[in-house]
């Protein structure tokens, strides 16, 4: 029996709530590939949030400032651009992970 989690209702801070649609969009592209897929989405996604201001406005507000009132970009899960959650996915061209040591290359 599966067991049916909704991402869109749990409570979370200081996670942004808008990396929950990254996070649900991972864990459906992550089904049926292979670990070392998974570890390298899991690397690009880890680099492109990182990138985003929402990061650092969330460190702001709970390890700066301490007034655990981040101010985000879009302020509404409702305004997150769908294409841009897509563009996290998308290989790093020269800098993505690799595993050619695991595939007997030798670099």
């Amino acid at each position: 029996m599966a067991i049916e989690f909704n991402f869109f209702n749990f409570p979370i801070f200081p996670v942004r709530k808008c990396y929950v649609f990254w996070a649900h969009e991972n864990i459906q592209y992550a089904t049926g590939r292979s670990l070392e897929e998974c570890l390298i989405t899991d690397f690009r996604l880890a680099l492109r949030l990182m990138d985003r201001d929402d990061y650092f406005e969330g460190a702001r507000a709970i390890l700066i400032d301490k007034d655990r009132r981040p101010y985000w970009n879009p302020k509404t899960i409702e305004e997150v651009d769908l294409k841009q959650i897509d563009d996290c996915f998308a290989p790093l061209d020269s800098e993505d992970l690799a595993f050619d040591w695991l595939h007997g290359s030798k670099q």
